[in-house]
């Protein structure tokens, strides 16, 4: 959707729905669809919203239009934009703690047998994290039935909420990169002062926000196999850090301000 309206306001809003998928380097030598998911650097949903508002003040402006040089220098040539940009969660792999109690394949994946809720909780100061999603308990052999001889594959498949150990010789059905880390929200802004030297000189300074609402973009878990994504082991379902670091003009760092000047002849 773009819109002009009139007094210098424009919009331009775009939806985007995108998807890939890849192969995952763990197990594709022995499986290529056992390897195969979405890749984890590609969000599905995309929503991004950006205006430019020339202000209707100063000189020939819709209002005070026949200001002088003194007064369109301080009210004429102000203009302001502003871009958001929703989108949805980047995907990652679930794996569990104990996967050498099945195999040794390095496929640490469990099954999937129900329910597993995932959603962004509210920050804890205490801590500095952000609960995405609560571990289940550990898929583990009681230590007792881990005795010498003991055939594990007689043992019953431990379990959990939504989750369970794969059965004996199989490898886990969870796919790679099967669920989806936390929404995005980004937004950034600019406020803009045009000045007229000579007809064929101009200059323009401008105040640049990067992460305006300092809204943290948080750091999605690793999609790495059985690396800081087990669904059983405590403190992995806390998000610790944002998704980027604070480069500078990051959209995904914290909050930034910029100023410029500009020369154009």
């Amino acid at each position: 959707m773009d819109k002009r309206f009139s007094h210098g306001l424009q919009v331009l809003s775009h939806y985007t729905f995108a998807h890939a998928d890849k192969y995952d380097s763990t197990y594709y030598p022995n499986s290529h669809p056992y390897s195969y998911g979405p890749d984890q650097d590609v969000r599905n949903h995309a929503w991004v919203t950006n205006f430019v508002y020339e202000l209707p003040f100063g000189k020939g402006k819709s209002f005070a239009g026949s200001a002088g040089r003194a007064e369109d220098l301080v009210i004429g040539g102000w203009q302001i934009t502003g871009t958001t940009n929703w989108s949805g969660g980047l995907p990652w792999t679930p794996g569990f703690v104990n996967c050498g109690q099945v195999n040794d394949i390095g496929a640490c994946r469990p099954d999937v047998n129900g329910a597993f809720h995932l959603g962004a909780g509210s920050f804890n100061p205490a801590t500095h994290q952000v609960p995405f999603f609560t571990p289940i308990p550990t898929l583990e052999y009681p230590v007792a039935e881990l005795t010498v001889g003991t055939d594990t594959c007689t043992l019953a498949r431990p379990s959990g909420p939504g989750w369970s150990m794969p059965g004996c010789g199989q490898l886990g059905n969870a796919g790679v990169n099967s669920l989806r880390g936390p929404r995005s929200f980004q937004a950034d802004a600019a406020a803009m002062k045009n000045f007229t030297i000579t007809e064929r000189v101009k200059a323009q300074f401008r105040a640049d926000f990067f992460n305006v609402f300092n809204h943290p973009v948080l750091g999605y878990l690793q999609n790495q196999e059985g690396t800081g994504a087990n669904i059983d082991q405590a403190g992995a379902g806390n998000i610790t850090d944002i998704e980027a670091d604070a480069t500078p003009g990051s959209t995904t760092g914290m909050r930034q301000i910029e100023f410029a000047l500009k020369f154009i002849f």
